[in-house]
């Protein structure tokens, strides 16, 4: 800050006196002969001074320091007299409009030196001089290191260094006072001075050669100094040997023996020396290198990325290129770099300004290299400069250093999710490169100083939508079925959300593209999440129900003030139905002059199709909120039932098997009555004729008096049947009621035996004596089967039973011994059969029959006969059949 002070104060003076030269004589500022310049009064020892000739006024912009006169000062006129005619050409080279006395030019100057405070060294011993020479002998390098040191402390001072892997073997110093070398650390030594002087300090160092492809290689870690000096000898002839950093070739302390190759260099503070060595092979003359870079800058913009992919073509017009020097924007990861020569390696160095890539090739290249670079960093919501070096060097893109001339191209892609708003550009041509569709953006440059600033924002999607609410009214719920089709524009969505009724119970969502489903009952809201990020179109399906208020349960009439629905989030435009099935024991009415936002329209042709549920109403809507209030009306229940017995007669005794179908309409019953024979109810087995019929959940007989002929069996379902539901019924009854055994039965040819058999009948459902529900209708079918050992006398009776032929059947088989209908089933005549039993004898059974017998007799002079017979028989022989001819035959 001092310092800063001190040449403002001095061009501040020099505006002083040229403000004095404004206040001259104008014949003197006119006087075109030279004039002697008086010198300044040399100001306090702490300020410098100037003199200015006044013939070449371009000195004043620079003035050069002079000397201070030894003699005492003496008061001089403290002026500088110039041309006049040529005063503002010094006044705008100095650049500067401010006027100050010389008096108060003095306090400023003295308050700065008053502000400085003086520096305090980090360390009480400093190094000054490092002077390394190694001696290359096999695979390792004998190093002697010469350190100039000096100790500021009185007593044991110490200097820490460090040589990283490098070992040391011997320390000495020129003086009497010796000096301590202490370990800290891996690599790392302090030296502990005795006294405060100067000590010079030798160290024997031994440091291991590396091999690279680009050949030997030590390099030594060295602590930073002010004057470095580094020889180095190899045992070998005409070696071509590169030190870095960078250096300036001194000429060695003694010349190169023979057979070796030395060099020596003096570098400045570094804290590396890297040598490697090849052989000379050339012997053209060394020029200074010119190159020029054709930079090809591929900038995408995608999944919240920068992708930087630089292309850069170096042509070298003079000398060989054997290191690259790239520039990086801070903040940008380096993914990969490749070259069309071969590389040894590269590092990053990381400065203010940004990333240096410092490559080196493997071998120098004279025409020309492209060196390709990857790159990535996080897009910043903030406007970020894409490309070019500013003012004050900082790097905003993939650039290179230390040539010519760079120009190039640079092209912009983004992801159509993206749109791209160019807030600053300077130093570029819009251009679209000849290649259409290559680029969202392209331009050309012929300088890296260029400005290039832009700023993204991600595109919105526009979410249309038809959708269809569907409601289905049905016996305990109300089901809600909603399918949508999203067509999503401009940018792709991962989720999609939707607003769910109040105390809605999910069902399932469908849809192909989705990963998982978000269900917050306390919010009501229903989140779809996609696999991916989905443009385009989309179904999806959700189901659900929603419990229904008590009189929807109790009441034979109620009312809902609005039909659920769900409704989307997010939607620009949605065009949708409301659509009410009901089963077929309620009825649906809108109260049209309540309705809102929803014209009713036809019936006709809705796709969507529900089992036992009929289409009511249905309305269309384009905006929200849409309302429609309903009233629900329900029907009473209507019960019919059709049975269907088979009976088969065997000589065991008789099986008895009746299908009992009940068909229940309008509202559901989950309870139903069968009345059986009283002397066959504990033998009866009930159960369900298929799958299509709702499970038993109990079943058991009520009690009965004693003088009725029926029990009557209560059986319980699962849940409320509508429709059909199936029973079975199955008992036996046996033939042998006697005391007799079975050898006197079989004696008996003749035996008669009878039995009257009742048809199970279906019964109404009642619960008390107020709540009942009969039967609108019961008919069934009979049919007897026979076993062909017994004969069988049937006589049907009851009210309205007819004898039919099998064929007549229509739900039994159309087969068996007699067949009966009936369209009742009265109370007070039941529906029974009289069944008398016979059973045959069993008689001996002729196992051959001839039915034809044809015969050829035929007479000669002798006295035999020949006899040709064909019989057409029907045995039930296998493989044997029993022939008897006369005595005397004998078969040809």
């Amino acid at each position: 800050m001092g310092r800063l002070l001190k040449w403002s104060a001095q061009r501040t003076l020099l505006c002083f006196s040229l403000l004095a030269v404004m206040f001259a004589s104008p014949a003197w500022g006119q006087d075109e002969s030279p004039v002697p310049t008086p010198a300044l009064t040399q100001p306090p020892a702490e300020v410098p001074t100037s003199t200015v000739p006044v013939a070449d006024p371009a000195a004043v912009e620079d003035p050069p320091a002079a000397e201070a006169p030894a003699e005492a000062a003496r008061p001089v006129d403290h002026l500088i007299y110039i041309p006049y005619d040529r005063l503002s050409d010094v006044i705008d080279r100095l650049k500067s409009k401010v006027v100050l006395s010389y008096e108060e030019y003095l306090e400023l100057v003295k308050q700065a030196q008053g502000n400085q405070t003086p520096h305090k060294l980090d360390n009480p011993a400093i190094l000054s001089t490092a002077s390394y020479s190694a001696v290359v002998n096999g695979e390792v390098a004998e190093i002697t290191a010469v350190l100039k040191c000096r100790a500021l402390k009185d007593r044991w001072a110490s200097l820490p260094i460090s040589f990283a892997d490098a070992a040391v073997g011997e320390v000495t110093t020129a003086e009497e006072n010796k000096v301590l070398l202490r370990g800290t650390g891996e690599g790392t030594y302090e030296i502990l001075f005795p006294k405060a002087g100067d000590y010079t300090i030798t160290l024997k160092l031994l440091k291991r050669i590396t091999q690279s492809p680009g050949g030997p290689s030590p390099e030594l870690k060295v602590p930073p100094v002010g004057i470095t000096t580094f020889e180095l000898s190899i045992p070998k002839s005409n070696q071509k040997i590169s030190i870095s950093p960078r250096h300036i070739e001194i000429p060695p302390t003694q010349p190169a023996a023979e057979n070796r190759s030395t060099i020596a260099v003096s570098l400045g503070a570094t804290n590396s020396i890297t040598a490697i060595w090849v052989p000379d092979m050339s012997d053209r003359p060394e020029m200074d290198l010119l190159t020029t870079v054709s930079n090809q800058l591929q900038i995408a913009i995608a999944d919240g990325l920068i992708h930087t992919e630089a292309k850069l073509e170096y042509r070298v017009l003079r000398g060989e290129l054997d290191r690259l020097r790239i520039a990086v924007p801070k903040g940008n990861r380096i993914l990969d770099v490749t070259s069309s020569a071969r590389l040894e390696g590269w590092t990053v160095e990381q400065e203010d300004r940004g990333q240096i890539i410092n490559i080196k090739l493997l071998s120098a290249v004279d025409s020309s290299c492209t060196v390709e670079i990857h790159t990535e960093r996080a897009l910043p919501e903030d406007p970020i400069a894409l490309a070019g070096i500013g003012e004050d060097q900082t790097v905003h893109g993939i650039h290179s250093l230390d040539v010519t001339r760079e120009q190039g191209q640079i092209r912009l892609t983004h992801g159509e999710e993206l749109t791209v708003v160019v807030e600053e550009q300077a130093g570029l041509v819009r251009t679209d490169l000849g290649e259409k569709g290559a680029a969202q953006l392209a331009y050309r440059y012929f300088s890296p100083t260029f400005s290039f600033i832009a700023r993204f924002e991600p595109v919105q999607p526009i979410l249309d939508l038809k959708h269809d609410n569907l409601v289905i009214f049905r016996e305990q719920r109300i089901e809600l079925t909603s399918q949508l089709e999203y067509t999503i524009r401009k940018a792709g969505v991962f989720q999609l959300q939707l607003k769910l009724p109040a105390d809605f119970e999910l069902l399932g969502v469908n849809c192909p593209q989705m990963s998982e489903f978000q269900h917050e009952k306390a919010s009501n809201s229903l989140i779809v999440v996609l696999k991916e990020r989905t443009q385009g179109t989309l179904s999806i399906q959700v189901r659900g129900y929603i419990p229904p208020p008590q009189q929807y349960m109790e009441a034979d009439a109620s009312s809902l003030a609005n039909l659920p629905q769900i409704e989307p989030v997010g939607i620009r435009q949605e065009e949708g139905r409301m659509i009410a099935y009901t089963i077929e024991a309620i009825e649906l009415a809108a109260n049209e002059d309540q309705v809102k936002n929803a014209q009713p329209i036809p019936v006709n042709g809705i796709p969507y199709n529900f089992s036992d549920t009929q289409v009511r109403a249905a309305w269309k809507f384009q905006t929200r909120p849409v309302e429609i209030p309903v009233r629900i009306i329900r029907r009473p229940t209507r019960l019919s039932a059709q049975t269907y017995s088979t009976i088969q007669v065997q000589p065991s005794g008789i099986q008895v098997t009746a299908y009992l179908d009940f068909l229940v309409q309008y509202a559901g019953i989950d309870q139903f009555r069968i009345a059986v024979p009283k002397e066959f109810s504990d033998q009866i087995e009930i159960e369900i004729a298929d799958k299509n019929s709702v499970p038993i959940q109990q079943k058991s007989p009520q009690a009965s008096d004693e003088e009725s002929q029926w029990v009557i069996w209560n059986i319980q379902t699962q849940r409320p049947v509508t429709g059909r539901q199936r029973f079975k019924m199955t008992y036996d009854i046996s033939l042998n009621t006697g005391d007799t055994d079975e050898a006197e039965e079989e004696e008996k040819s003749a035996a008669e035996l009878s039995e009257s058999l009742l048809i199970p009948k279906p019964l109404g459902w009642e619960r008390g004596a107020e709540d009942r529900i009969d039967l609108t209708r019961s008919t069934g079918e009979i049919v007897i089967q026979t076993d062909p050992a017994l004969s069988v006398a049937v006589k049907g009776m009851g009210t309205g039973i007819e004898p039919i032929d099998v064929r007549e059947l229509t739900m039994l088989p159309q087969q068996g011994h007699q067949a009966f209908r009936y369209p009742v089933q009265s109370d007070d005549d039941p529906i029974r059969l009289e069944l008398q039993v016979s059973r045959f004898e069993v008689a001996e059974v002729v196992s051959t029959v001839v039915s034809k017998m044809l015969s050829e007799y035929v007479l000669g002079t002798s006295a035999d006969m020949s006899v040709r017979s064909q019989l057409q028989i029907q045995s039930s022989q296998r493989q044997r059949l029993i022939v008897q001819l006369p005595e005397s035959a004998q078969p040809m």
